[in-house]
């Protein structure tokens, strides 16, 4: 049925202080930003992943783990307990959110990992020879948002809906090949940076994320590169993480 994403954590409640806060700076052409979410509180991870897939589908289907597997076929039922034993040993060995279908092909869930902060989402996609799949981490999944609320992406795509039907953000955002293996955490101690190169079923998406520990914000910038119409999309959303993140 279709269902609003909610993961496993619900809305920052207002006795609870937020261990981050997202500061969406979506650029539009040069210098036009969007209108959106600004200095919103999140608790976890896990609620970039449901704001992303929310964005994706406005008839998102929503069910259990275990109801997926029940009806799954062969090579999700495989491309599912591979990624479970990749990400233990990742250390995402915490709770797992529903399992969203934002399109007919594809699959998307979340693993929170054991820090209690950060997430990862497989993204499986049947029409794949050997089942596609792709692992996207919280910082990954900051520039996948940002990218989907992109006024620009969006203009774009409505005025090829009655061209091409088929063209849909989740057919443009949702990985379903990796180009290379990257890990990187959400940290607000960390120097790490992190270039994620991404296949889509009709683009090529990359985020570099990066973290300024002197200022406590992570930035994800994308790149998102649609083939058949030479197109090219580019913005960036930053993430501040408050003093809550090391009380957990």
């Amino acid at each position: 049925m279709a269902a609003v994403a909610s993961g496993f954590t619900s809305a920052c409640a207002k006795k609870i202080p937020a261990k981050a806060i997202l500061v969406m700076v979506v650029t539009k052409g040069l210098d036009m930003a969007l209108e959106g979410l600004l200095e919103e509180p999140i608790q976890h991870a896990m609620e970039i992943l449901n704001k992303f897939v929310n964005e994706l589908s406005a008839s998102l289907m929503e069910e259990e783990p275990s109801s997926s597997l029940q009806v799954a076929t062969p090579k999700y039922r495989e491309a599912f307990e591979h990624a479970r034993r990749e990400l233990i040993k990742a250390g995402y060995d915490g709770r797992q959110s529903n399992v969203y279908t934002p399109a007919q092909d594809c699959k998307v869930w979340g693993v929170s990992h054991g820090d209690g902060f950060n997430v990862c989402a497989p993204c499986y996609s049947e029409n794949i020879q050997n089942g596609g799949m792709a692992m996207v981490e919280g910082p990954a999944l900051l520039g996948l948002l940002a990218a989907a609320l992109s006024p620009e992406l969006k203009a774009f795509l409505a005025s090829k809906e009655s061209e091409n039907p088929e063209l849909s953000m989740a057919g443009v955002l949702i990985p379903i090949a990796m180009e290379k293996k990257v890990t990187c955490l959400f940290n607000p101690q960390s120097v790490d940076r992190a270039l994620y190169r991404y296949k889509t079923k009709w683009s090529k998406v990359t985020v570099f994320y990066s973290n300024d520990p002197a200022r406590r914000i992570g930035t994800a910038e994308y790149t998102v590169e649609i083939y058949a119409y030479k197109q090219k999309f580019t913005g960036e959303a930053s993430i501040r993480f408050t003093n809550e993140f090391e009380a957990a």
